[in-house]
């Protein structure tokens, strides 16, 4: 997003055609490739919950690990998974410079080709290609400095962000992910219904400092009109799942329960995203993904916005969130829209 300065755009223009080209190309390409498949959905609640800290209260995770295996009709291979879990990699912490995407790329290439100790396998991959989803992250989901992650086959304690760190994370979550597709208890569908749902929403822009981005050029999207932006919100049911799909990092208290008013809040009222979107997700397996379809920032449920002292929580100094969200409008209207179009389906 930044360039040069904080005043200029550093978006390179580009590189987002060759990422727009290589989505067209890829969805070519597995189109001219298809083939039969049949897929496995399973999950694991608890597991994954000591890598993800809130930084901000409530204490409310998306921790809840979700799986979508595709496998090969006839030769049984497995073409692809996906990983769905709420937690920012960011692991390396603010010292890392580096482009990196974190314990991601451990994941994923262990659940791809396994974890393997020198030479010994210690557990099989699944083969294919992995891709995580990421989750409900709003509230600063995150693996901290703070927090100590162990190594599930050496025991070693990692707590200082370094390279050695994401590594033992990427092992503890493929450790999971692969004990959990291999668990009996997976739901296996050779034919299902798939239905799609979306809907162009219309998002207001309070932010000043967004105000002031857009008149410099380094937001270049554009507005429906006066300090309001276009987005989309989305959801698809296959067999007995349903993935949701939202434009920016949502509060997990919004998709899970939780939501509070607690003192200092500067609207003073009872929550306004209930019921919890989470309870209106039909189907056995409810994948929930943010940042899809758009970026739009924090989406944060209405009661908690805190800009204005006295702060929440008795906290000192105002809470992270509010400068990186278009208002304290957005968590009501998407909530809103999600279950809407959550309702099309019953």
């Amino acid at each position: 997003m930044w360039g040069a300065s904080e005043f200029e755009r550093g978006v390179d223009p580009a590189y987002l055609y060759q990422v727009q080209e290589g989505i067209r190309d890829a969805v070519n390409e597995a189109f001219e490739k298809l083939r039969p498949a049949f897929f496995r959905f399973s999950e694991e609640t608890e597991k994954l919950k000591p890598f993800v800290g809130d930084t901000r209260d409530p204490q409310v995770f998306d921790a809840g690990l979700k799986l979508m295996q595709v496998l090969d009709a006839e030769t049984f291979e497995t073409m692809g998974t996906i990983m769905n879990w709420g937690n920012h990699p960011e692991t390396l912490w603010s010292e890392n410079i580096q482009v990196s995407s974190d314990f991601a790329h451990h994941w994923r290439e262990m659940v791809e080709n396994g974890i393997v100790e020198k030479d010994t396998v210690l557990i099989e991959g699944v083969g294919g290609i992995a891709i995580w989803l990421n989750g409900a992250i709003g509230g600063l989901m995150t693996t901290h400095p703070s927090m100590e992650v162990i190594d599930p086959y050496s025991k070693e304690k990692f707590k200082k962000q370094n390279p050695d760190k994401i590594v033992a994370q990427g092992r503890a979550l493929a450790k999971v992910t692969l004990e959990t597709l291999r668990d009996s208890s997976y739901v296996e569908v050779y034919k299902a219904n798939l239905s799609i749902r979306a809907e162009t929403i219309e998002l207001k822009m309070d932010n000043k400092l967004f105000h002031l981005a857009a008149y410099l050029g380094i937001f270049d999207r554009g507005f429906t009109k006066w300090k309001h932006i276009r987005s989309e919100v989305s959801a698809w049911k296959l067999g007995p799942a349903t993935f949701v799909h939202v434009p920016g990092e949502l509060y997990p208290e919004i998709l899970h329960g939780g939501i509070e008013s607690p003192n200092g809040g500067d609207f003073g009222i009872e929550p306004l995203e209930v019921p919890t979107i989470q309870s209106q997700i039909p189907g056995q397996f409810k994948f929930f993904a943010g940042m899809s379809n758009d970026m739009v920032g924090y989406i944060i449920p209405k009661s908690q916005w805190d800009e204005v002292a006295p702060y929440t929580y008795e906290n000192q100094d105002r809470p992270y969130g509010e400068v990186n969200s278009l208002g304290p409008e957005t968590a009501p209207k998407i909530h809103s829209s999600v279950i809407k179009i959550l309702k099309e389906f019953k």
